[in-house]
């Protein structure tokens, strides 16, 4: 139920004030969940910089969005993809986590 109550104000953030989502406060029981689709609302409602900047500003390694570092990847300039691979290998590294796949599917 929790994830309810957060996805109404989050999903509003990330569509149209990317900015505000430091300010909405939801449960953190399903944060990789939380982080991808909040990374990816971001993306399809054309807030690239605002995707960039929470995915290269995330700091659990538990949770990082793979998912949306891929969909990143092809949509930033050079410089800022190889920061995106760079951010995502260490967060692998320092999690362990069998989600880095996702930075390579398409």
């Amino acid at each position: 139920m929790a994830l309810f109550f957060w996805s109404i104000p989050g999903s509003f953030a990330a569509a149209v004030a990317a900015d505000l989502l430091a300010s909405v406060s939801f449960e953190r029981h399903t944060h990789d969940f939380e982080a991808e689709s909040l990374g990816r609302i971001m993306i399809e409602h054309g807030n690239l910089k605002a995707a960039l900047e929470f995915v290269m500003g995330y700091n659990d390694a538990s949770s990082f969005p793979f998912p949306v570092t891929n969909m990143l990847i092809d949509l930033v300039d050079l410089r800022d993809g190889l920061g995106l691979v760079r951010l995502a290998v260490a967060s692998w590294r320092e999690a362990h986590g069998d989600r880095f796949v996702w930075l390579f599917q398409h």
